[in-house]
């Protein structure tokens, strides 16, 4: 798992993933018309007790696992007639479960960094391939995965980890859990925050910080 050989096909993924929302031939037709829509008019919200059991958290008293409840996502993932293939391989929801492996299981810091980096290339961006990635991730129980990296003594890790959660805030669900359950160790990774030892951030990480609380 943490070998040189996982290190660099991570690496390679990462980079491959980059902009893949603007690069992939035919990417306008997937573009979100809702995108276009007014900040805040993104549906209904649901109440945070409904949420927190796919944080890890307890589930409302008489709900499914939130992995069986139909009603906990309105996205329906695309139906596929025939297998995906080239660059389409690189967007699929099902990877997201590859990258969250990695990011449980591995120690490496640049292994952790580019899987994180991964995520976050994937759910940047307004197409519909994005609102899967960023719903897969909630769904497969990622967002703990990634807070709980947030306390890594890494510089690397932390500031990719938080612009990926930056990026997989633009989904208004997960917006919600990242601030209900996130906000402590963003905060904690801020110069006047840290509660030990600082870590002496990189200012470029800091600022990723700041931008996912703001």
């Amino acid at each position: 798992m943490d070998n040189k050989s996982v290190e660099n096909c991570v690496c390679i993924m990462r980079n491959l993933s980059y902009h893949v929302h603007k690069e992939v031939p035919g990417a306008e037709k997937f573009q979100d018309p809702s995108a276009l829509q007014a900040p805040g008019s993104a549906g209904p919200q649901r109440k945070k007790k409904d949420d927190a059991g796919c944080f890890g958290g307890k589930k409302a008293k008489g709900r499914k696992n939130c992995d069986n409840d139909k009603s906990y996502d309105t996205l329906d993932l695309p139906k596929r007639t025939e297998p995906s293939k080239g660059f389409e391989l690189l967007y699929q929801p099902e990877v997201v479960r590859l990258y969250l492996s990695l990011l449980t299981e591995s120690q490496n810091y640049n292994t952790l960094e580019a899987a994180a980096g991964a995520l976050q290339n994937l759910s940047a961006g307004q197409w519909t391939w994005s609102n899967y990635i960023r719903a897969t991730v909630r769904k497969e129980k990622g967002l703990p995965i990634l807070v709980e990296l947030l306390r890594s003594d890494s510089d690397k890790v932390v500031r990719a980890v938080a612009i990926a959660l930056r990026n997989l805030s633009i989904d208004r669900r997960n917006k919600d859990l990242i601030g209900s359950y996130a906000m402590r160790d963003l905060v904690s990774n801020l110069p006047s925050g840290q509660q030990r030892p600082a870590k002496n951030l990189e200012e470029d990480t800091v600022v990723a910080i700041l931008n996912t609380i703001h």
